[in-house]
């Protein structure tokens, strides 16, 4: 997991009262120390969005939503979710 990825959900965590924002630097160590032997990869709505613009198509959040769901639910754990992962499952009309 990436820091950046760490340091948003410490911030939406204190915007939401979560957590007192005092605790944001401690919160940040605790996930620190989760993720150091583990990772993860991210994809969101915006890189669906874009790779969609990429080939003339123009979708909404909530379909790239759908899309980022559809893909975690049916990914070839073999192959991990790729560009092309993401082509297949773009509306194919537009």
């Amino acid at each position: 997991m990436y820091e950046h990825h760490l340091k948003d959900m410490i911030e939406l965590l204190a915007k939401k009262k979560v957590i007192k924002p005092e605790m944001q630097d401690a919160a940040l160590g605790v996930l620190k120390g989760y993720w150091e032997d583990k990772i993860a990869v991210v994809w969101g709505a915006e890189d669906v969005i874009d790779y969609a613009k990429q080939q003339k198509k123009r979708i909404s959040k909530a379909t790239a939503n759908e899309i980022l769901q559809e893909m975690l639910r049916h990914h070839d754990c073999e192959y991990g979710i790729t560009w092309d992962t993401i082509n297949a499952n773009l509306p194919q009309t537009q």
